[in-house]
């Protein structure tokens, strides 16, 4: 474990061991509460609380309905205890939270003490018949409480659900108060995991699914010394767009439906639809909320996100909140990633993945910072003072990725800037990147393929006064430094907007590209990070996973098999890219080091795209933990030359498996060219001949040639039938005879594959009736061009007429699109020789078209291969001599034509080899 500050080493060498007592039921675990020096195994299995549940506890009744104050159900305050749960899940109806009192601050459940161990605590919240329970009191509560002191965590698990109202985020207040809310409308929030006046305690894999409004994580002064190893929070964001349109209708991803309470009314999911949207004016955007007055119209705007949860890694008493380190945390739809601005001390981060932040929703009324469109409203990263964040990723689809504010300092921080896998959805007015104050900090922003996003968004430099900040850009992103910025250094490959004074001191450098990052930015490089474009892999070497230049929703994290990083929390149809991959002369069979808890499930190996040629699929089983490791190999398609490779995983619902490297092994050279068989005669007999495979790899196509000869008195019995297969698949004919026939040469070229093979039939009826075959060869054709295959096609525009009109083979059809300089692009998959395009004009018989033809090897660098004009007046097909070059992608650049400005074709084809 990669651990910066040593908290946990020696921290419990001092417990004493006892004897294990193994219990299996409700019951006992029950009666445990408030013993010491206990070492407690419990059988697995599900372990389910209903209200009848209550009869097991003092007074045959709830904790909290008992003692008067919380938690309400469970309370762990013995010293010195082992808990292994591993195993065991713990499931309680929801409606028992309402049989409990209206106290302020509730807890389900408590694990406190000092100094014990909990192995697989597994806590999950389901409804009952369907009905789903909260906290009476408006100031809400948390599922499970955390307190004490030196204790360690292996394997937390909590699904918390519910609170009322859910699915509307902020919209109807965030506190109890009647100021904070509508009048009218009930609030019950409801947290996850609330970290309570905690000490010197570990963490290692914790997981919190939350589905309410509260909390996902939260923590609660006094805190310090915590470490959280392998983290992962999981909450959800809904549009507006869908709550004017359905207020209460529909569920989270968890089935939980949205509700709220009005007035003594209760409106839930599909049923309350309808009571909901007459009650409510959802489509009243002119005027603001008022709170007061109890008046009700729609608070918000269309065409943004929000969080239906609130923060995770959220802080209250932050004064007291100490040294807190997060290792490969992922944080995915919560408010904000962390939220500790003001604690005490500075947080230790490496290795963290937030996606989908989203704000409270209520941005359009002043409120909340709704006169710039929500920003510092939610953010992916909100460190305190002296923080430094290393190997942190984040996306800026709802909201900014890091927000400093102006009382900060001393903040280090590598984040790397993620496209969002679901696009955008932010106000108009919503424009910054990242919002930075404070003093003293050393930033990088970086992103792995170097492009721009598709949102034009700033990070902007003036978040309550700057003063010695050095901010280094390697993005395209612009930069807004305003006129409150003062003694900084700022490199920047996107443009700058400069607001300051040059009497402020600032050193401002435009960079040309990421590829110039100055030694001193470089020095804030996480390890792993790289400076340059990510290319070139040798695939017999071995390739680290975490090393790819391009993914789809996997995630980086500590891998448990050496040491360093490897690629986890795949889901099905996610993908990693290795540009340039060398293979040499051939590769024969992919090892991969993976484990996986689940049931494993497949890894397709594809060229030139995630759904590109197919060169083979590894099976992956289950090891059994996802610290268990195996090495899984299979056998693979012929592949040569430089490729770009595509790993894309296939399974089931839920996480897959981790990889942490791969190679491929190179295959023999079995490829001996020109081949010859043996000559064989067949009389008074039946020969069933076979060749064997014959590897033809090395060539680029082949012709199979042979003599054949039927001698004697025959009969219309006798046969002589001769056939090929090419790569084990269907039997083709060579030649098929039957009696008698003279000597005769038969062969088949522009054969193409990796391997062919021979089979002839022969039958004769009689002695001196004999077929006889001989000079039986396998020779290399010289190399000739032939049609490119297409794998997708796209264009910057059509009428209608679509691109794929282009290569259906009719000339009836056509691709159409008005104006100079509209374009059609032809991915072939892989890097192919392309020699010559043939294009069929719409109309070419009746004026002239001019265009240019451009080649690329990644669809963002091109060279013109061709300018000019058709060459005759024809509907035909007319091929154009373009300069030769290795390319994946072509594209046809139209300039109108004689008569307008209309760019159509009927038909391309590609040659080349």
């Amino acid at each position: 474990m990669k651990k910066i500050v040593g908290l946990i080493l020696g921290l419990l060498i001092s417990q004493v061991s006892f004897a294990q007592q193994t219990i299996s039921s409700l019951a006992e675990f029950i009666a445990l509460q408030d013993g010491s020096n206990q070492n407690i195994k419990m059988a697995p299995g599900t372990y389910h609380i209903s209200s009848e549940t209550k009869s097991l506890f003092p007074g045959g009744n709830w904790r909290v309905n008992e003692e008067g104050n919380w938690p309400g159900l469970l309370q762990f305050s013995g010293n010195n205890n082992i808990f292994d749960l591993t195993g065991v899940t713990f499931t309680f109806d929801s409606t028992i939270l309402l049989e409990m009192p209206s106290i302020a601050h509730g807890k389900l459940v408590q694990l406190g003490g000092s100094g014990n161990v909990w192995k697989g605590f597994n806590l999950q919240e389901r409804p009952n018949n369907g009905e789903y329970g909260y906290f009476h009191h408006t100031s809400g509560g948390a599922i499970l409480e955390v307190t004490g002191a030196n204790h360690e965590f292996y394997d937390l698990t909590l699904k918390s659900r519910f609170s009322r109202p859910y699915g509307l985020g902020s919209i109807y207040g965030k506190t109890g108060s009647s100021t904070g809310k509508l009048p009218g409308s009930s609030l019950n929030k409801k947290s996850g995991l609330s970290i309570n006046v905690l000490d010197n305690t570990y963490f290692e894999n914790t997981n919190v699914d939350h589905s309410g409004l509260g909390h996902p994580l939260v923590f609660n002064g006094p805190i310090n010394n915590l470490v959280f190893d392998t983290v992962s929070v999981i909450a959800e964001t809904r549009s507006t767009n869908d709550l004017i349109a359905n207020g209460v209708g529909g569920t989270d991803r968890n089935g939980v439906p949205f509700h709220v309470t009005y007035n003594g009314v209760e409106m839930t999911g599909e049923s309350g639809k309808a009571d909901y949207l007459s009650l409510f004016d959802t489509y009243n955007l002119n005027r603001c909320q008022n709170l007061d007055s109890g008046n009700q119209n729609a608070p918000i705007k269309p065409n943004f996100q929000y969080s239906l949860v609130e923060d995770s890694f959220r802080g209250y008493n932050q004064g007291q909140i100490g040294t807190i380190e997060v290792y490969n945390a992922t944080v995915v739809g919560a408010r904000s990633g962390i939220a500790l601005e003001y604690a005490s001390e500075g947080m230790i981060v490496d290795g963290m993945t937030v996606t989908g932040i989203a704000g409270h929703g209520v941005p359009a009324c002043g409120g909340w910072n709704g006169s710039n469109g929500g920003e510092g409203d939610a953010t992916a990263y909100g460190p305190p003072s002296y923080s430094v964040l290393k190997n942190v990723r984040a996306d800026a689809a709802y909201s900014t990725i890091m927000e400093i504010n102006g009382n900060s300092q001393d903040i280090i921080a590598d984040i790397e800037l993620l496209d969002p896998s679901n696009g955008y959805n932010r106000p108009t007015d919503s424009t910054a990147l990242a919002l930075l104050g404070g003093d003293n900090h050393k930033l990088r922003i970086w992103k792995r393929d170097n492009k721009a996003l598709t949102k034009d968004l700033i990070i902007k430099v003036n978040n309550g006064g700057t003063d010695n900040l050095l901010l280094c850009n390697m993005t395209q992103q612009p930069v807004y430094v305003s006129n409150n910025v003062s003694n900084s250094m700022i490199y920047s490959v996107g443009n700058i907007d400069n607001d300051s004074s040059s009497s402020a001191n600032n050193t401002i450098v435009k960079l040309s590209s990421s590829t110039n990052e100055p030694d001193v930015c470089k020095a804030l490089a996480s390890s792993d990070n790289p400076y340059t474009n990510c290319d070139g892999f040798d695939a017999f070497s071995g390739i680290e996973a975490e090393g790819f230049c391009d993914m789809s929703g996997v995630e980086i994290e500590y891998s448990a098999d050496d040491g360093g990083e490897q690629i986890g929390y795949i889901n099905n149809g996610e993908w990693l890219e290795f540009k340039d991959v060398n293979f040499g002369d051939g590769a024969a069979s992919f090892d991969a080091r993976i484990s996986s808890k689940t049931d494993g499930g497949d890894i397709e190996l594809r060229l030139g795209s995630p759904t590109g040629s197919l060169i083979g699929t590894c099976s992956v089983s289950g090891t059994g933990s996802w610290t268990v490791y195996d090495t899984v190999s299979c056998d693979i398609n012929s592949v040569s030359g430089v490729q770009d490779l595509y790993l894309v995983f296939t399974g089931n619902e839920g996480y897959l498996m981790n990889i942490n490297w791969f190679k491929f092994t190179e295959a023999e050279d079995n490829c001996y060219l020109p081949w010859s068989g043996d000559d064989f005669s067949v009389e008074k007999e039946t020969v069933n001949y076979s060749s064997g495979s014959i590897d033809i790899s090395c060539a680029s196509s082949v012709e199979i040639s042979m003599d054949l000869e039927g001698v004697g008195s025959m009969e219309d019995a006798d046969y002589l039938n001769v056939y090929y297969t090419v790569d084990g698949g269907a039997q083709q004919v060579i030649s098929e005879n039957v009696n008698a026939f003279a000597e005769k040469t038969v062969s088949v070229s522009g054969i193409r594959g990796s391997n062919v093979e021979i089979f002839a039939n022969v039958y004769t009826s009689y002695a001196a009736e004999v077929y006889t075959i001989s000079n039986i060869s396998v020779v290399s054709e010289p190399e000739v061009a032939y049609s490119l295959d297409v794998v997708s096609i796209v264009a910057s525009a059509d009428d209608g007429n679509v691109p794929a009109n282009t290569r259906d083979g009719s000339l009836d059809t056509r691709w159409s699109a008005k104006g100079d300089s509209h374009w059609i692009t032809y991915d072939l998959g892989s890097n192919k020789t392309v020699e010559e395009v043939g294009i069929a004009f719409f109309r070419g018989d009746q004026r002239t078209a001019a265009v240019s033809i451009e080649t690329s090897t990644d669809n963002t660098n091109w060279e013109t291969v061709y300018t000019g004009e058709q060459s005759s007046s024809t509907i035909a097909v007319q091929t154009f001599d373009v300069t030769d070059s290795n390319a994946r992608y072509v594209r046809i650049v139209g300039y109108g034509n004689s008569s307008n400005t209309w760019n159509s074709f009927t038909e391309v084809e590609l040659i080349g080899r």
